[in-house]
């Protein structure tokens, strides 16, 4: 059956200028997509006549019982995330500087590598580095600890198996993750994606609210794609900035604001207690309410 171009989202100008050069219908510029080009984003008309997939709550929950998970090496943090970083969806980390973000981030560089049986994925990481805080030498005392616990463990060069970007601004970033989908599309293997920080470039390199808001979209259109269609798990991390209510209350929210947490499937609020003792309570979660674990930062890396 024909489509009638009139029933897509398009302007009446845009409608009459293709019925003027002969496109009435959907398959008129499926035949003649360049010349069809001069009018309209035949890309974008393509992705809205796509059918919605549709499947049972069955088949969806048999799918989240074979979804893989990454440990983060305390029993405390996986089990607010059901068991681990879950493959196919967005995590957020968000906290005061040095409330362990990047130290969870750190940890998962290395238990990502590790075997399935062992709790990891068997593959590698890339860490997208917005803040220059990626730490080589962190790394490898986590790779330590590890071998402390796990003696018998076989050799690797986990730092290998970690690929690290830095970047200054958001269009480095979204430029980096359209780069990852051509990456894959070369059957190359990525298990993880972490982005510390997120919100950092955004906030300092857009300042028109509207189009961060755009832009964190966009972003989060590519980073779902690629999560869902390559079954990776993403990870963000993002700083808390301060917010004033219309009762000018003040207080502190992810600096990715509704927009972010909107996207993302789970989120942790971190904070840190003492020297070694942080706490992770969740803000977002499929399956369970709001609650919060402790959890410890040691030179071997994140434990209990």
């Amino acid at each position: 059956m024909l489509r009638p171009l009139g029933t897509f989202s398009l302007s009446q100008y845009t409608l009459e200028l293709l019925a003027k050069n002969g496109f009435n219908y959907l398959e008129d510029v499926l035949k003649a997509p360049e010349a069809a080009r001069r009018f309209v984003d035949v890309d974008e008309l393509i992705k809205a006549s796509t059918p919605i997939h549709a499947v049972s709550a069955l088949d969806q929950w048999q799918a989240e019982l074979l979804c893989h998970r990454v440990t983060t090496f305390s029993k405390a943090l996986d089990s607010l995330l059901e068991g681990g970083v879950p493959c196919g969806s967005i995590t957020e980390l968000c906290g005061a500087p040095g409330s362990g973000k990047t130290q969870i981030c750190f940890q998962l560089c290395l238990t990502t590598q590790l075997p399935q049986m062992e709790g990891g994925l068997d593959g590698p990481v890339l860490f997208i580095d917005s803040r220059r805080g990626f730490s080589p030498r962190r790394l490898q005392e986590l790779i330590v600890g590890y071998h402390k616990d796990f003696p018998d463990a076989g050799t690797r060069n986990f730092l290998r198996g970690v690929t690290v970007v830095t970047i200054r601004t958001a269009q480095d970033l979204f430029s980096i993750i359209e780069g990852i989908r051509e990456y894959l599309k070369s059957d190359n293997l990525l298990r993880v994606v972490i982005i510390d920080s997120l919100s950092l470039p955004v906030l300092c390199s857009i300042e028109n609210s509207f189009v961060r808001y755009k832009f964190y979209c966009k972003v989060f259109e590519e980073l779902q794609k690629l999560a869902s269609e390559y079954n990776i798990a993403i990870v963000i991390v993002n700083e808390l900035v301060t917010q004033v209510d219309a009762k000018k209350n003040i207080g502190f929210v992810s600096g990715g604001g509704q927009t972010v947490a909107n996207r993302c499937q789970r989120r942790l609020l971190l904070a840190r207690l003492n020297d070694i003792v942080f706490a992770a309570k969740i803000l977002k979660s499929p399956v369970f309410p709001q609650r919060a674990r402790t959890f410890r930062v040691t030179a071997d890396g994140i434990r209990k």
